[in-house]
C-alpha cells in the first residue's frame, strides 16, 4: 500500500509540475514541497521493509545450509534490527508529513488553486 501511495503522489506531483504554467507557480511550490516530502517518507519506509524483507529471506536461507558462519547470521540479525528501527523512527514524521499535506490548510490551498476559475488562461 505505501508503494501504491508512493506512486500515486508521484503521478498527482508530475501532473500538477505539468500543468503548472497554468497556475500561480509560487503558490504551488508548496503544494509540491509537500508532496515531495510525502514521498521522501514513503520512500525510506518502502525501502526499509523492501530491505528488511530481503535480509530476513537470506538469512532463512543461510540458516538451512551446512556450514553457514555464524557471524553472518549475527550481522543479518543486527543489520535488520537497524532497519527495523530505522522504519519505526521515520513512521512518526511520516505521520506528521500526512497530517501536513492533509491538513485542512493545505486541502484549502489546493482547492483554491484548482478551482475552476484559477488557470491563469484558458487556452
Amino acid at each position: 500500500m505505501l508503494h501504491d501511495l508512493r506512486v500515486t503522489c508521484k503521478s498527482l506531483r508530475y501532473l500538477i509540475e505539468l500543468y503548472a504554467p497554468l497556475y500561480d507557480e509560487h503558490a504551488l511550490d508548496d503544494v509540491i514541497t509537500a508532496l515531495k516530502r510525502l514521498q521522501d517518507h514513503l520512500g525510506i519506509l518502502q525501502d526499509s521493509d523492501v530491505q528488511t524483507t530481503a535480509i530476513a529471506s537470506f538469512g532463512a536461507q543461510m540458516r538451512g545450509m551446512p556450514g553457514a558462519d555464524p557471524c553472518v547470521q549475527t550481522a543479518i540479525a543486527q543489520l535488520t534490527k537497524r532497519l527495523r528501527r530505522r522504519a519505526r523512527k521515520t513512521r512518526s514524521p511520516f505521520e506528521a508529513c500526512v497530517g501536513d499535506f492533509d491538513s485542512r490548510k493545505n486541502r484549502r490551498r489546493i482547492a483554491a488553486l484548482f478551482s475552476a476559475t484559477s488557470p491563469r488562461s484558458h487556452g
